[in-house]
Formats: structure tokens, sequence, C-alpha cells
């Protein structure tokens, strides 16, 4: 009945999804309001087209970035929500005549095939890795996860749920294989697409002391970590300086962070700041590096 009203009556319609957009707002502190949300946004999908509203709300980058916030979301009811909720939205897209560009998301009916193409692929990846999460199933599927990021059509931060969802597995096996793939992705600029997840979630994970194991007298994943530090700044062009701030920033918020893991974090950011990337130091970085030097004067 709300969504034949909403179709036939444009008054009702703005004052549904204004409220339903209030509701999403406040549901990034107040979880329940999401999934009131995220049920009525299904089930209006499921029995209407998108209304004008809807229309115009998918329009926007926040209809994307919400939907990404519940797909990255701990519990699995939400992400279960916000995956049949992508699901109806690409199937609706698909028959209105709407192109549009967000931060995050691009449409094009003109390459609708592709689109969709696409569109399939996540979703049945994004199925795997954070609400099957099965290991075997995981490591079949790695060339298909790392392609993701090689796709023009999708934005590096849908690739990044994957992984950051993986990183929360409940099985150390899955963990600590989604560590290895974080060193996979060729481009390691795509780490700078979401710099939140790179210091709230990428960091923590790949700096776990027990993977910092030395056999004889070196340290093969500490190299290898380092390395993936000096990649993600040195390919970031205009984020690296940005990259540079996360990593300081989590250097100078973790003072009892495992000596090793900060030894091979510095590392990794010195590696990148040869030749002229040296110039990207900036006053702010310089103040980070005094206070790490306060910390240590401390102890």
């Amino acid at each position: 009945h709300i969504a034949r009203r909403a179709l036939k009556d444009s008054h009702f319609d703005q004052v549904v999804w204004t409220l339903i957009k209030q509701y999403v707002d406040d549901g990034m502190n107040r979880d329940w309001k999401l999934r009131s949300a995220l049920i009525f946004t299904l089930r209006f999908l499921l029995v209407s087209e998108p209304s004008s509203q809807l229309v115009t709300l998918l329009k926007t980058g926040e209809y994307w970035q919400n939907l990404q916030f519940a797909l990255s979301h701990k519990v699995q009811e939400y992400r279960k929500l916000g995956i049949c909720v992508l699901r109806l939205t690409i199937e609706k897209l698909a028959s209105l005549p709407i192109s549009f560009e967000t931060d995050i998301f691009t449409w094009d009916p003109a390459h609708k095939d592709e689109y969709l193409k696409i569109w399939d692929n996540f979703t049945t990846l994004y199925e795997i890795v954070a609400l099957e999460t099965a290991l075997n199933q995981i490591q079949a599927a790695t060339s298909q996860i790392l392609n993701l990021f090689a796709n023009h059509i999708l934005h590096p931060t849908w690739g990044l749920i994957l992984l950051s969802t993986g990183l929360k597995a409940t099985m150390d096996s899955v963990r600590k294989y989604m560590v290895s793939m974080l060193f996979m992705i060729d481009d390691k600029s795509v780490f700078t697409s979401n710099v939140k997840a790179l210091k709230k979630t990428f960091l923590p994970a790949a700096l776990e002391a027990h993977y910092f194991t030395v056999k004889g007298s070196s340290c093969p994943y500490g190299e290898r970590f380092s390395n993936w530090i000096t990649s993600i700044i040195s390919q970031s062009k205009e984020n690296a300086s940005v990259a540079i701030s996360v990593s300081l920033e989590y250097l100078v918020e973790q003072p009892t962070l495992f000596d090793p893991s900060r030894v091979y974090l510095t590392f990794g950011i010195i590696n990148s700041l040869k030749g002229k990337n040296s110039r990207l130091i900036s006053p702010y970085h310089l103040e980070l590096i005094k206070k790490l030097f306060e910390v240590e004067s401390e102890e």
C-alpha cells in the first residue's frame, strides 16, 4: 500500500523517503534504525519499481555509502540486508533509463550488460567472503577478488569491503589468508581510497605480532609488510601524503605496539621517501614524528 501510494502521491513519496533517509543517517550511531531503514527499502523494492524520490536518493553518494556501511557491519544480519538491498537496487536500475555518477558508484544504461556482470560477480564474491566464509572457497576465488580492483566500473572501496569483512572472520585461518591477500593486490593505491579502513582495519590486522617471526637473521613477513607500506605511499600519488599521515598517526596512537611491528612500519615509510618523494613530508608529519620521540623518552 505504501509503495502504491508513493508512486501516485509525490508529497507522500517525499515524506516517506525523507524519513527513511533520516533513519539511515541516525543509524550510523543507532544500529536498529539502520536495520529498520534497510528492511523498509528491501520490502519497497520487492513489491514496486523505485518511486520518483527513491530514484533521486539512488543518485546520491549517501545511498551507496550507507549500503557500504551495512556490508561492512560486524553483525551478519546487517550484511545480509545490505547485500539483498544492493542486489535489488542493481536489478531495478537495469530497467531505468537513467545514468549517474557518485564518488563510489556509477551507472550507465548504455553499458548495462557490463555493469550487471560486474555487480553479479561482486555480490557472489561478497557472499563467499562475508556470509559463507569458507577458506577453500575464498582461496578458489582469489583471482576473481583481485580482479575486482582492476575493474574500471567498480570503485576500489567495494573490493576493500571484501577484504575488511574477511579480516573480521571468526576463523583464524581465514583472517591469516586475507592478510596475505592484502599484499597480492597490484595497485596498492587502492588502500588510500578508504583511509579510515586502512587505519582501523588493514594496518591493525597486518601488524599483529605473531606474523613477525624471525627465520635465520631475517623476518620475511616484516620485509613483505614494509614493502607493502612503501608501495601504498609511492603508488598513491595525490593521496601519498595522506598515507604517510595515517601510518604515522597509527604509530603515535599505538605506543604499546609490538616493537618489530613498529620498526617495519617505520621502515616502510622511510623507504617511500627516497628521491623526489622526500617532498611529501609536511609540518603535520613532523609534528607526529616529534610525538613519537616524546613517547620514546617517556619510556
